[in-house]
């Protein structure tokens, strides 16, 4: 029996049925994409408004940790007149943010605060139009806009960096299309702000003449609410579902999320079965199709569960929001996983099919495109996600992280790098997963080739981990790729041993060689690679015979090493065999091997002299050809 979270696919009327129920739910719950709960009144224009008029997640975000702060240190305050949080006219975000934050404590009785929000304008040279009425009846016009980020405008690096000398605020960086639903006719006039000679921003000429029809073509939306934007926002957006849900919507929502994981056990159950029937019939890529395709029904018989169980939780219009969000952004993900398991499958069915699986270039280069694709699909997925369903201007905030892109970049350097390795390894294919290898020194087995490391198994034990980039600098021998191994071995024997001996021991080591049972368990091709041996040298203390013999990876002598199941280990049971043998003919021909010795002789009696055999002599390096040593009389 699978683990509940090891779902199946679920057939195709099941996923419709899915998707039908998600949006009747949605609809009973009260729910509808980018739009807020209507009001008892029944206004279509406050229904229309976009959910960026309520708090959206980064503004609850940012009150709840004003509201952390300011349990930390209670005397922080807000921005003063005095000391204000935005003052500048150096982009369109300084001059609307000033513009809005002087505004606002003007509303609050503050006139002092007067002179800053004049200054955002540029007025016309023929109007005789009070600045300080213009600018009221302008705030009145952003109260039943949706509300204006400062992520939507270019902050003085953009406008540096593109030449920006012209922006249109509304309509075209406000969304505007549920007004052409909310008016009866669209709103006449736009927002613009322009660059002046002294670099400074401010609302052009044409916005002012255009403000009082704007205004009047806005009176059929209702203002904004201005909701606190410290802790009281943050506790404003979860009180409701505290203090207003029933003791039973807890049960309910528990209940929902316990409903989903029994549904996506009943699946699990079902498609698993259906997996091993299909293994019964050796349909073994269908049964990891029935595996692997449905995972993604776990996120959303879950996310169909807590959606049903949060039906009597009152969350109000933020939190509700952000349930369809969480159910969307739930969707993207199940599709996103879909369509790399979709992939998955294609290449591993078109693997096994095409070479039967036997490939290890083709396997290994399948793990690699499998990690490269659930990798792209990461980054697609959350730049959807950030800009799509969190509303969040990657423009605007790569461009304001500037120097930490600049610096991210220069510390990325290495990690491109090891992509750039990894792709040489699999484009040039020095080894493959399972090879033996040689590297500065080092012999171990591969087990695996990732985006960014090689990790290999040495032959010690240790897990060896080694960048990519070194295999685009440095050499690697391949042992897998060798089809026979040559032995050099050298026999020694020692200095007194006959003529006659000599012959022997080199006409033992060919019949030694030559054996059936040594052939046969090398394959030795004698036909390609006879045995060579040969009186090779005086040593200090040994005649030196060496013998250069094959052992083949296959008996056809036509396959490397990997293809076959022989490799070091085995290599090293047949140098055994060799070895062993060798004895065994020595011992019976009376032939002795050579071992270190020192010559002794006496200076009182130079006739005679006495050899001492010391293994000794050997490990503190007195080796070479005899020394005459002089004794102290």
């Amino acid at each position: 029996m699978l683990s509940p979270w090891r779902l199946p696919f679920a057939p195709r009327h099941a996923s419709y049925f899915t998707l039908v129920l998600v949006a009747v739910l949605f609809g009973r719950c009260g729910v509808a994409t980018g739009q807020t709960p209507a009001p008892s009144s029944g206004s279509q224009q406050q229904t229309l408004r976009p959910t960026s008029g309520a708090a959206d997640f980064f503004e609850v975000l940012e009150s709840g940790g004003d509201l952390l702060v300011g349990l930390v240190r209670p005397d922080e305050k807000e921005p003063t007149v005095d000391d204000p949080r935005w003052n500048s006219l150096k982009s369109p975000r300084d001059t609307v943010m000033t513009f809005l934050e002087a505004m606002r404590h003007v509303e609050h009785g503050r006139s002092e605060a007067w002179p800053r929000a004049e200054k955002a304008f540029s007025m016309p040279a023929d109007s005789d139009r009070d600045i300080r009425e213009v600018a009221a009846r302008l705030k009145e016009i952003f109260d039943r806009l949706p509300k204006v980020s400062p992520g939507l405008m270019p902050g003085p690096e953009q406008v540096n960096a593109n030449d920006i000398r012209r922006f249109e605020l509304f309509p075209r960086a406000l969304d505007h299309k549920w007004l052409w639903e909310a008016l009866d006719s669209p709103p006449d006039g736009t927002i613009v702000l322009a660059a002046s000679e002294d670099g400074q921003w401010r609302f052009t000429p044409a916005t002012i003449r255009q403000i009082p029809g704007l205004a009047s073509s806005l009176t059929g939306v209702p203002p904004r609410t201005h909701d606190n934007r410290r802790g009281e926002l943050f506790l404003n957006t979860f009180s409701p579902a505290l203090t207003e849900t029933p003791w039973w919507g807890w049960v309910s929502i528990v209940a929902g999320i316990g409903g989903g994981i029994l549904l996506a056990r009943l699946f699990m159950m079902g498609f698993e079965y259906l997996a091993r029937r299909c293994e019964t019939r050796d349909w073994y890529v269908l049964a990891r199709a029935w595996r692997a395709v449905g995972r993604p029904m776990i996120l959303l018989c879950i996310a169909l569960g807590a959606l049903v169980g949060s039906g009597p939780v009152e969350l109000g219009v933020t939190l509700s929001a952000f349930r369809w969000e969480l159910v969307k952004l739930t969707l993207v993900v199940a599709l996103s996983w879909l369509v790399v398991e979709a992939v998955d499958l294609l290449v591993i069915g078109s693997r096994q099919w095409l070479t039967n699986g036997d490939d290890n270039y083709i396997r290994m280069g399948t793990v690699f495109l499998r990690r490269v694709l659930r990798v792209a699909v990461a980054i697609v997925l959350a730049v959807f996600v950030l800009q799509n369903l969190l509303q969040v201007n990657l423009t605007a905030l790569l461009g304001g992280l500037g120097l930490i892109t600049l610096a991210f970049s220069l510390a990325a350097q290495d990690a491109v790098k090891n992509l750039f390795g990894a792709t040489m390894v699999f484009m040039s294919r020095p080894f493959l997963v399972g090879d033996w290898v040689k590297f500065r020194d080092r012999l171990g087995e591969v087990e695996d080739v990732s985006l960014q490391v090689t990790r290999i198994r040495l032959l010690s034990g240790e897990l060896w981990t080694v960048p990519n980039m070194n295999f685009t600098e440095e050499p690697v021998e391949n042992l897998s790729l060798r089809f026979y191994k040559r032995r050099e071995m050298n026999v020694q024997i020692p200095y007194d041993t006959p003529p006659q001996k000599i012959a022997a021991a080199t006409r033992i080591l060919h019949e030694v060689l030559t054996s059936d049972e040594v052939v046969s368990e090398g394959f030795c091709r004698l036909e390609e690679r006879e045995p060579v041996i040969s009186f090779h040298e005086f040593g200090s203390y040994y005649y030196n015979i060496r013998v250069y013999y094959w052992y083949f990876m296959s008996e056809g002598g036509d396959k490397p090493q990997r293809e076959t199941d022989r490799g070091w280990f085995s290599y090293l049971e047949h140098c055994d065999l060799v070895n062993r043998r060798i004895v065994e003919a020595f011992e019976k021909e009376g032939i002795e091997f050579a071992f270190p010795t020192q010559s002794l002789f006496l200076a009182n009696d130079p006739e005679r002299g006495l050899r001492l055999t010391e293994q000794q002599a050997s490990q503190n390096g007195e080796t070479g050809h005899p020394q005459e040593q002089m004794a102290d009389r």
